[in-house]
This record gives C-alpha cells, sequence and structure tokens, in this order.
C-alpha cells in the first residue's frame, strides 16, 4: 500500500493566538481622527442610514452609502455587493451599526480593504453579543472584543484574505454614557476575558463593540 505524503506543521508553523497589547484596549470615539492624513480625507460612511457623519475637521470629505431610500445617503447602492469606488481610493471608512447586517463580512472588509489607501483606516461600531438588542431578527452576525484578531494571523489563510493592522479594540458600556459610564468604560477595557465572561450580567450588558484598524 502507498503511503501518502503528509506535510508535517511544526511548532513555528502554527498561528500564535493573539492578545492586544494594553495600549490596543480602549473606545477610539476620541482618537480615531489622528490617524486621518493631515490633508483633507475623503470619509466613506458605511451604512450612513439617517445619521451621515458629520466631518470630523474642515475640509474633510463624508460621502454616504445606504440602500436605504432617502436624502441622507449621497450614493444609495446594495452594501453587499461591490462598493462603487476605485482601488486605494480613500483615506478612511466610518460604519456604525451596520456591518452586523450585511450577509457576508469576508466580502465587506474585502471591500473596504480595496477602496483604501495604503494605511487608509476603518473605524467600526457593531452591537456587543451581550447587547439587549444584538439578536434583532435582521442581525446576521454577532461580535466581541475578539472578533477582529483574524486579522492578526490573516497570512495563514488565503493570499487574498484582507491584511489589518489593529489599531485598538474597546468595549462601550452604555450609548451615551453620564460620567460614572466613562469610570465603567475604563474598567471593562482592562480585561476583555473577566469583562465578557462575568462583569456584563451586573452590568446589564454592554452596549456595543468598537473596532479601529488599519489597511496593510
Amino acid at each position: 500500500m502507498q503511503k501518502k505524503n503528509v506535510e508535517k506543521v511544526t511548532d513555528d508553523q502554527t498561528p500564535e493566538p493573539y492578545a492586544p497589547r494594553k495600549d490596543q484596549k480602549g473606545l477610539s470615539e476620541e482618537i480615531w481622527t489622528r490617524y486621518l492624513p493631515d490633508t483633507k480625507a475623503i470619509i466613506i460612511d458605511l451604512g450612513c442610514g439617517w445619521n451621515k457623519l458629520i466631518p470630523p475637521r474642515k475640509g474633510d470629505i463624508v460621502q454616504g452609502l445606504d440602500h436605504a431610500r432617502n436624502d441622507i445617503a449621497d450614493i444609495k447602492c446594495d452594501l453587499n455587493e461591490r462598493l462603487p469606488f476605485n482601488d486605494n481610493s480613500v483615506d478612511a471608512v466610518f460604519s456604525r451599526h451596520c456591518i452586523e447586517h450585511l450577509k457576508d463580512k469576508n466580502h465587506v472588509f474585502g471591500e473596504i480593504h480595496r477602496i483604501l489607501k495604503p494605511e487608509g483606516i476603518a473605524f467600526m461600531k457593531v452591537p456587543h453579543f451581550r447587547a439587549i438588542d444584538a439578536e434583532n431578527y435582521d442581525h446576521i452576525t454577532r461580535w466581541a472584543s475578539f472578533s477582529m484578531n483574524t486579522f492578526a494571523n490573516a497570512h495563514w489563510y488565503s493570499s487574498n484574505f484582507p491584511c489589518f493592522e489593529i489599531i485598538k479594540t474597546g468595549i462601550k458600556w452604555r450609548e451615551n454614557s453620564v460620567w460614572y459610564g466613562k469610570i465603567i468604560d475604563c474598567l471593562i477595557n482592562k480585561s476583555f476575558t473577566l469583562s465578557e465572561t462575568w462583569l456584563w450580567y451586573p452590568l446589564g450588558g454592554f452596549y456595543e463593540c468598537q473596532y479601529l484598524i488599519k489597511k496593510r
């Protein structure tokens, strides 16, 4: 009986589990604009809905994309299809509670990677899986602090897999936090394992995950 050639995988070929550094933990809503270029930026608001992002700086251009029939979106298109932008043409992609509605997240992030310029950033907000509305009927995917970790070992999946650097990952307790909410936000971002395993229950769940990633 002929033996089949089986390639042995050594320890140094096995991807190491990704664990965010201390400086990679926390919310990005007040810092993400620091990663925009010094000149005016072209920003895409992916799934802008009825509340398009206000340009964060004077001169920045924000284009809202959505399938909704309203006067807010600048471009109406199916976000599950190819985005109507050229390769390497935008500086940043912003998305607020949209990605969880889309059918194929691999396609979505592939498109985000395609249209971003080199070193371009994406700032994504999605409902945390411990949120009260995480199980809405039209939510297709669920998200946690570790959901972006796959990008840290992207080269192990496929040469076509979108490659991003994780700048920051965070959990937000409530949508509009009062003063003590900011303290809670700080505490729950110290240890994601502790927060998502134990603290979510006495705190009544979490509102959203925030991810700040950069095209590599």
